[in-house]
Order: structure tokens, then sequence, then C-alpha cells
């Protein structure tokens, strides 16, 4: 019963979650407003709920600047997601920010010596080529406007590599908290960097989608997924993950009349296996078990590398795996 309630509440979130970029489009502001609001309204809900809950507590020094670090890398995504939704639309942006599991594999291996194994690297160059397909860019006269909508979503993917591979540090730290001081990071540092953020006019119809953004889509999608995680199997979440997509596509279709042609749904479905693949530990059937301990490593699980957690939710650690 646990295993299906924590399912169904992973399905709503990233159901809901797939709305985020319409949300974003619809509030017709910048990048770095849009995500402005979404820490201050984020830090305010999220704030309520840590202290409903009694998670505040003092960090110790390290967790503190791990988790203060993580801020930057995630405000630093969500500005460039949004970036790249405003420059090539929602449904292409969410597609290409699907191959962040491969992000994370290659920085492992080049920071950590992490040892990819070829199936891993097979996987990595189909979804390269699934990316290819799924942008959509006609490459004979390239829009750049468009190429760099795609530059901007994956750099803003290789931000959440880092937050995925700096979180490992964080193992003590509830992820709710995580994304309180995340959110408080972006309050803090935005007006800074672009100080007409404090400036900007607001009419009453965006404060709604700006709002939602921070309470619907930050705090209570990250909490529902937070509470279902230590429940689910990895497996189960590898596979659930993608409703997420699947749901950005649906509501773009609903309220922009946009639609995916053939080859863009081949690349999404190829990037789809290739991270399942990848999260789930494939390996090549026609390996001898001796060849295969040679170039295999341990599998890979959504904590350690990345399945993409509906835009960019902090992994979380649990010890016990649901059953079925």
């Amino acid at each position: 019963m646990n295993s299906r309630r924590s399912t169904l509440q992973f399905v709503v979130a990233t159901a809901i979650l797939g709305s985020l970029g319409i949300f974003a489009t619809q509030a017709r502001l910048d990048a770095r407003t849009i995500v402005f609001y979404r820490c201050l309204f984020g830090a305010i809900a999220m704030g309520i709920y840590c202290l409903f809950l009694g998670h505040f507590r003092a960090l110790p020094k390290q967790d503190f600047f791990l988790t203060f670090g993580t801020g930057f890398l995630m405000v630093g995504n969500w500005v460039f997601f949004f970036e790249g939704i405003l420059r090539i639309g929602v449904s292409v942006a969410t597609i290409v920010y699907q191959v962040q599991p491969f992000i994370v594999l290659v920085a492992g291996a080049f920071l950590f010596q992490e040892r990819l194994g070829l199936t891993k690297v097979l996987f990595f160059l189909a979804a390269l080529f699934g990316l290819i397909l799924a942008t959509g860019l006609k490459w004979n006269m390239i829009d750049v406007g468009s190429l760099l909508g795609v530059g901007f979503v994956l750099l803003g993917a290789t931000l959440y590599a880092g937050v995925v591979l700096v979180g490992k540090g964080l193992k003590s730290v509830k992820p709710e908290i995580v994304t309180f001081v995340q959110c408080a990071v972006g309050v803090l540092t935005l007006p800074i960097v672009d100080p007409a953020i404090l400036h900007t006019s607001i009419e009453l119809r965006q404060w709604g989608w700006l709002s939602g953004l921070g309470v619907i889509h930050t705090a209570l999608v990250y909490a529902l997924i937070y509470h279902a995680l230590p429940k689910l199997k990895s497996s189960a979440i590898a596979i659930l993950t993608f409703i997420y997509p699947a749901s950005a596509i649906f509501f773009d279709f609903i309220v922009n009349g946009k639609l995916l042609v053939p080859v863009q749904f081949l690349g999404l479905v190829i990037i789809v296996l290739s991270s399942v693949g990848i999260t789930l530990g494939r390996e090549l059937p026609r390996f001898s078990a001796a060849r295969a301990k040679l170039w295999s490593s341990p599998p890979v699980t959504h904590e350690d590398s990345g399945v993409p957690l509906p835009n960019s939710i902090m992994p979380r650690k649990h010890t016990k795996a649901a059953s079925d």
C-alpha cells in the first residue's frame, strides 16, 4: 500500500511539474526575474513547510557551505533552463534537459576517475544522437537563437550535474532544507547580479504564474517527491521520471498548440531508453561474465548519477527500497 501511495504521489508530482514551462512562459518576463520570484515564493512556502515539520536545526560548517554551494549551481540551472525555454519552447527544452544523467557520468569519469564501461559509452553516444534528433534544428540553415537556446539548456543541465555531484556530500541534511537554502540563495544573489529585477513592474495576472512556480512547482511538488522517493525502487523512479517530459509535451500542445514532429519523438524515445539503460546498469548481452566485470562499474542509481529528477530536484539518499 505504501509503495502504491508513493508511486501515486510521484506520478502526480511529475505530472504537475510538466506545467512548469507553461507557467514560466505565461509570466511574460525575463528568465532572471522569473527565477527570482520562483525562489522568493519557494523559500517562503518551503520555509513554512520545514518549520511545521521541525526540520530547522544548526548545520555543521561543511554541510552549510556545501548546501550554499548547491544553491548557486541550482539557481544557475534554473536561469539557464528558463532562458532555453523562452528561446526554443517548452517541449524541446524539456527533452534536451533529459541528457543530464549522461553529463553526470562524464563529469564523474573526469573528476572521480569512475569507469564508464563500453556499454555506458554506447548509451551516451545513443543519447547524443537522440538529442540531435530531438532538437529539431535544421542543420543546413541553423537558427542562431535556437542554437543558443539548446546551449542554455545544456548549460543548465551541466550545472545540475554539479548539484548532483556536490550533493553526494550532503547525506545528513534533509533535502527540504537544501531546497529552502537554494531558494534563499536565489533571493539574495539574483538582485545583485541584475538589480533591475527589483524594479520590474509586475501585473496582477503575472503574480499568479510567479507564485505558482514557487508554491506549486517548488514547495508542493518537491515535498511530494521527497516523501515518495525513499519508498520507491530505482527502477521505478527511472521509468516514472519520464512522466515529466511527457507531461510537458502535453501541456505545451494544449496551451500553445505545439506538437513535436515524428523525428523529435524518436529522439525523445532514444534518450529515454538510453537513460533507463544507464540508470538500471544494463550491459551488452554478448559480453562474457569475465569481460563484463572488466568493463562495467556498479549499477548507477538515481542517487549516484542522476536520473534527471524533474527539473532539478535534489536526489535523496535512502537505505531501504520499497518492496512490490
